[in-house]
């Protein structure tokens, strides 16, 4: 007898939530959360441009914005997050000059209860003293207040934005990684835009060195601009680099011209934008990952599609943004994405799964991981983008990544030998999140965090997925005191209610307790009351596949919170099928 009730109806209501905007030959874009942030830059950098030309597109921002106040008087980067200095601070620079705003008035209540009397020097601190030495995000907020108006009562204003070497960007791309640059590797549009703003702004120790390589930089950024305009398909920085431009004197710049462009067309209807365009590849992955054959037959799913979008996604030249070598591929199909690890690495199993002998599929497989054997550290992890550039959080090495590389290893190693030999990749893999494990048993993640936890780590996360992996794997190294560490604190952290994490209504979360137990399910020796319980909840809170309620888990560059509508679906119907083939087993 099932002890699960309604497990097919739950499954195949999941499945039609999850597949039912779906066309044919094409892939899933998913539906990013909107985003304050980015709104609040959009709008002051349409305002910089030409406020009449852009009139109809601010005031839907400014409505949206009002509309979309937390209850608190603050603003977080998702309508679901808490509210954040950053992100508030943000907004109240885009509308810093509007005389009569109750918004406005709201919003300083807010950020003087957090930071103080709204000085500059409070301001500048607060900034800093939270992103640290990772200047890819505190010095484009603090150039926004700057160029808002908001440092005009300080003696010097220009001096409490931090000065970006902009001229290194003439060095190849090479030298980069030796110059220990206080900004991480995709940042590149900001330190030149960012920079070079400061700089015209006000006058250094180096002026004239700089002054004599702004033409270069300039177009060095022209070089990397993608063709629809959006330096990483990202609202933000794409409007950071516009605003610069401008005041720096170069409104009538190609780049300016291109990101406004962007800007324009990927406003919402609603005047709000995400952080970035879309994850279609990667939600993609995520979903044909999760499915089996059968759901894809039935909701028109064809092999030979996926074949084509996988190939045809595939870097083939190297990238003008990050100078990667062809085999990686990005998170979006958009001109905008950079080719990444954990893209890469979901690719790789999408092509093993759907591998029938195609000797494309092989070959591509074969590139991708020279590619990420490439981009492995020196302490044997894999990284999201390039290879030892800094020391910066988002450049290092990740359990989550590394783990998702070590999977796609496996997968093609059941599948075939015919590709590259990977057995000292995959050592030096598990060597490395043997290391990386945490003296409780559990693992953290880089692109995945929680607004609730402390320090906004996401434990959970992490180790759900480097457990999920290691568990399977099969070699020579004695993984039992690793997996078995694991899997007690795993299970430790289910809530009494039977799910994981939080949220802000003190519950847990659909994506958490959807990846803990898909985990938990291949582990030995585990409780099946702890997956009936968590079964249920889902079930309940779900209501039985139908509602999903998206929680910000994601964290994007530099921190910024985002959730995405097919998270919960993805990690759901995984744990579904599943839950199905073992009770089949």
């Amino acid at each position: 007898m099932n002890p699960y009730r309604d497990l097919e109806l739950f499954t195949e209501q999941t499945c039609n939530q999850l597949f039912h905007d779906y066309q044919p030959k094409q892939c899933l874009v998913g539906e990013l959360s909107s985003s304050a942030l980015a709104t609040a830059i959009a709008l002051f950098t349409l305002e910089q441009h030409d406020p009449l030309q852009h009139k109809n597109q601010i005031e839907k921002a400014h409505q949206w914005l009002e509309n979309s106040i937390n209850s608190d008087g603050g603003f977080g980067d998702s309508p679901e997050s808490l509210s954040n200095i950053s992100t508030s601070l943000l907004v109240l620079a885009s509308i810093n000059k509007r005389a009569d705003s109750q918004l406005k008035t709201r919003l300083e209540k807010w950020l003087i209860g957090k930071i103080g009397d709204l000085n500059p020097h409070n301001i500048q601190q607060s900034i800093l003293s939270f992103y640290g030495e990772d200047k890819t995000f505190s010095a484009p907020i603090l150039t926004m207040c700057c160029l808002a108006g908001m440092f005009d009562k300080h003696r010097d204003p220009w001096s409490l934005v931090p000065q970006l070497p902009f001229e290194l960007a003439c060095l190849p791309h090479s030298f980069f990684k030796v110059c220990n640059l206080n900004v991480v590797s995709y940042a590149l549009p900001a330190l030149i835009a960012v920079g070079l703003c400061r700089h015209r702004q006000k006058n250094s120790g180096l002026n004239i060195f700089r002054h004599l390589t702004k033409n270069k930089v300039l177009k060095k950024l022209q070089n990397i601009q993608p063709s629809n305009g959006g330096f990483l398909e990202a609202t933000p920085l794409t409007g950071f680099v516009c605003m610069c431009l401008i005041r720096s004197g170069e409104i009538k710049n190609i780049c300016v011209d291109k990101g406004v462009q962007f800007l324009v067309e990927s406003m919402r209807g609603d005047g709000s934008w995400p952080i970035d365009s879309n994850l279609s590849t990667w939600v993609s992955s995520l979903a044909i990952k999760a499915s089996i054959p059968e759901q894809l037959t039935q909701h028109n799913v064809v092999q030979s599609d996926l074949q084509s979008f996988y190939l045809n996604q595939q870097l083939k030249t190297i990238h003008p943004y990050t100078m990667a070598e062809p085999g990686g591929w990005a998170w979006t199909d958009l001109p905008g994405g950079v080719p990444d690890a954990d893209d890469t690495a979901a690719a790789l199993l999408v092509l093993s799964k759907i591998h029938n002998k195609n000797n494309d599929l092989s070959t591509a497989a074969e590139h991708g991981f020279s590619w990420l054997q490439s981009l492995q550290n020196s302490d044997g992890g894999i990284p999201t983008f390039c290879k030892g550039w800094g020391k910066l959080p988002f450049d290092k090495s990740c359990p989550d990544i590394s783990a998702h590389v070590l999977e796609a290893i496996d997968a093609w190693q059941a599948l075939t030998n015919s590709i590259c030999d990977l057995t000292h990749f995959k050592k030096s893999l598990i060597t490395y999140l043997i290391k990386t494990q945490h003296s409780e048993g559990y693992w953290l993640p880089l692109w995945f965090g929680s607004q609730h936890h402390k320090n906004q780590q996401n434990p959970v996360y992490g180790t759900a997925q480097v457990l999920g992996v290691i568990a399977k794997s099969k070699n020579d190294l004695n993984l039992e005191p690793v997996i078995n560490k694991a899997k007690v604190w795993l299970m430790t952290q289910q809530n009494e209610d039977g799910s994981w994490g939080l949220n802000n209504s003190g519950f847990g979360n659909i994506e958490e307790t959807s990846l803990a137990l898909t985990t938990l399910l291949v582990c030995d020796s585990c409780d099946t009351s702890i997956i009936s319980k968590g079964y249920d909840w889902l079930l309940e809170h779900t209501e039985r596949g139908t509602v999903f309620n998206a929680e910000p888990i994601g964290l994007y560059f530099a921190s910024l919170w985002y959730s995405e509508k097919k998270y919960p679906l993805c990690f759901l119907l995984r744990f579904l099928n599943q839950l199905k083939n073992s009770l089949e087993n």
